[in-house]
């Protein structure tokens, strides 16, 4: 893969930056940013698949037994005892692969608890985060948890909820869930893979639901590569200023500032996309970048999974409609999901973020909302 890198890129003079609506969505850019016809710099940047730690410190675990139940080396099994009296029979079922209860993790208020679970894959630590809510779904939780690569035997589903209602109090209870990444209780930070950093980085766990949606991280490139980089956004102010933006979200929270976006736009291959692409490696593989058009249900998963981070959207004039565009920049700006309702009645778990992010496209904010609304009336006249 290759990562190419304009030598440089002229700040015209007509550089702007103007504030909308409630002074939490800010745009910079310019109607006609000059080509640049310096030289093209490439560095190839490789992205191997970041691995699994090994399980050192679990290389002999302590299995937990419980009842009936028998947990070792060669996985969970039941005692099964049929008969009375002389008649008794006593069978021995084999009911998944081995693995460990870490332990119970609960959110900020003691509720929605979730059984942490480790097993191993060619001898590589798998954690999976299970909510206990499936403890009452035998065939979900098999489901989630062969889907992650523990073997369970089908027949014998419902003995793996019951080993795991009965196990979950003999477990320690002082992990705390987390719905978002970004800054977390004791100081931890928790990146958009899930990896945690911090001195209490034990202690913080993704909910199963934020687990499914994070983001596989990689990285790769060279020293060499990077200083060459380096040299390159010295002499231009354009990506100096992605890479500020692209480093602002962690900072939101720390000085009690609310998400910010900027739209960067131009005419065609200008290197819009490429500044946003840089900005974007700070934290992840950018490739390829987050455009405009996706649901507006599908932004706030992408901001919960960005908070207190950074996320580009990419090509503006992609937008569906000039009422997705509207709803999709105000509801970035106001932090927050919907309220929602869960299957039962209740409400849902409400999402919030702060994120910065970087918008691009060939027109202002402006005018791609008056081309959408004008393609709107044009598709309604000809209907």
């Amino acid at each position: 893969m290759t990562l190419t890198l304009l030598d440089r890129v002229d700040t015209p003079s007509n550089f702007a930056i103007s504030t909308v609506s409630d002074n939490s969505i800010m745009y910079i850019g310019n109607s006609d940013a000059p080509a640049s016809d310096a030289p093209v710099a490439e560095s190839e940047v490789e992205h191997p698949v970041e691995t699994l730690a090994k399980p050192s410190n679990l290389a002999m675990p302590a299995y937990l037994s419980v009842g009936d139940f028998i947990m070792d080396s060669e996985g969970l099994h039941k005692i099964e005892t049929k008969g009375n009296g002389k008649n008794i029979q006593t069978a021995v079922l084999d009911i998944s692969a081995p693995f460990l209860v870490k332990a119970v993790a609960r959110n900020a208020k003691g509720e929605d608890p979730h059984c942490v679970i480790v097993f191993w894959i060619n001898q590589e630590e798998k954690e999976v985060m299970v909510s206990t809510t499936l403890l009452h779904k035998a065939p979900d939780l098999a489901c989630k948890l062969e889907y992650c690569g523990l073997a369970v035997t089908p027949k014998y589903k419902n003995h793996l909820a019951e080993y795991l209602s009965e196990i979950r109090e003999d477990v320690s209870h002082n992990i705390e869930i987390t719905y978002s990444c970004g800054w977390q209780v004791g100081g931890v930070f928790m990146l958009p893979n899930g990896k945690c950093y911090g001195k209490n980085k034990e202690l913080v766990r993704p909910s199963s639901e934020l687990q499914g949606s994070l983001v596989e991280q990689s990285k790769g490139g060279t020293m060499k590569g990077q200083k060459e980089a380096m040299k390159l956004i010295c002499n231009n102010p354009w990506f100096q200023f992605c890479l500020g933006v692209a480093l602002a979200g962690a900072l939101a929270k720390p000085t009690g500032s609310r998400s910010v976006g900027f739209h960067i736009w131009s005419k065609s291959s200008r290197g819009k996309s490429i500044a946003a692409t840089l900005a974007a490696s700070i934290w992840q593989n950018p490739f390829p970048l987050q455009n405009w058009r996706s649901t507006a249900n599908a932004l706030e998963g992408l901001a919960i999974r960005h908070n207190d981070g950074f996320m580009v959207l990419d090509e503006i004039q992609t937008v569906d409609t000039a009422d997705a565009l509207n709803e999709a920049s105000y509801m970035l700006a106001n932090g927050k999901q919907k309220a929602r309702l869960n299957a039962d009645s209740t409400l849902k778990k409400i999402g919030s973020w702060n994120v910065a992010y970087l918008s691009t496209g060939e027109y202002d904010y402006a005018t791609a909302l008056r081309k959408k609304s004008k393609n709107k009336i044009q598709q309604a006249q000809s209907g």
